[in-house]
């Protein structure tokens, strides 16, 4: 399916068989007679268009799967296993671009795909917000055989270091990574680690409330969180190691450089469409 014929689909949902013939009457006889056809066949075409849209969605899917499944087994090559190693090893891969076509991700509210189902594919594409890499980051732990969960939470001091997003239940995304009967908390966009105090989630002038909305549970329990000082050792630790591992990370990168340009360019090609709610 062409771009025209795409364009012709977008016009005929905004202006159907009236604005047809306004286009007639103003003169634009192709478009017109594009939008007359179109309608005449529109279950046909709009089943077509759907199959081909499910079609690139799927692929998507399977592409980015098998990019944080290279990306785990990158993990356990560097001995990197425990909770905070993971959260260090993506905090470094993430700024440096190495989980990001053109080895770059910027900050963005306006994500290029956003599919509800699929947020952490907008790494994959450049650009995201909290969601999108909290969510990626919910996948790599998933794979690493951790129940951890994308949690929603509101921010108490509405500082530039949560940009300024309110909502009246959240205004921020971050991770709950579940370790027998305690928890680590994760905010990988602002690289911070949480303590939760039976109430909230503090980290020094950054506090959360305790009101928490999942991505897929409708409720989440918040466990005692682990000692953040021991879990910022292991992090620098980590960091330090991957440093000077780094080779391994651009080998990474290039072995997948290609399923990076296939992913965002199939993102480009259904971005008009988005889904996310």
């Amino acid at each position: 399916m062409n771009n025209i014929f795409k364009d012709d689909l977008k016009l005929l949902d905004l202006f159907g068989f009236t604005g047809a013939m306004l286009f007639s009457l103003s003169g634009n006889m192709p478009i017109a007679s594009s939008l007359i056809w179109l309608y005449n066949n529109r279950d046909r075409n709009l089943d077509k268009f759907s199959l081909s849209r499910n079609s690139k969605e799927s692929q998507i899917k399977i592409i980015y799967g098998q990019i944080i499944r290279e990306y785990v087994n990158l993990q356990s090559k560097l001995g990197v296993k425990s909770p905070a190693q993971i959260f260090a090893m993506f905090e470094y891969a993430l700024k440096n671009g190495y989980l990001s076509f053109d080895k770059y991700f910027g900050y963005s509210v306006s994500p290029l795909y956003d599919k509800k189902d699929l947020l952490g594919v907008d790494v994959i594409c450049g650009y995201g917000c909290c969601r999108n890499i909290a969510s990626m980051l919910y996948d790599i732990f998933c794979l690493s055989g951790y129940e951890n969960y994308c949690i929603d939470v509101k921010s108490s001091k509405q500082g530039t270091k949560f940009h300024g997003l309110y909502k009246v239940f959240s205004n921020h995304a971050m991770n709950m990574v579940i370790d027998g009967d305690k928890a680590h908390y994760f905010d990988p966009t602002l690289n911070l680690i949480y303590s939760y105090n039976g109430r909230k989630l503090i980290n020094g002038e950054y506090e959360a409330d305790r009101l928490c909305i999942n991505r897929y549970v409708p409720f989440v329990k918040l466990f005692p969180s682990f000692d953040i000082d021991e879990d910022y050792k292991l992090y620098q630790d980590t960091s330090e190691m991957i440093v000077a591992n780094v080779d391994s990370l651009e080998k990474f990168y290039c072995e997948n450089m290609l399923d990076y340009m296939r992913v965002k360019n199939k993102c480009i090609d259904l971005s008009y469409g988005k889904s996310y709610m």
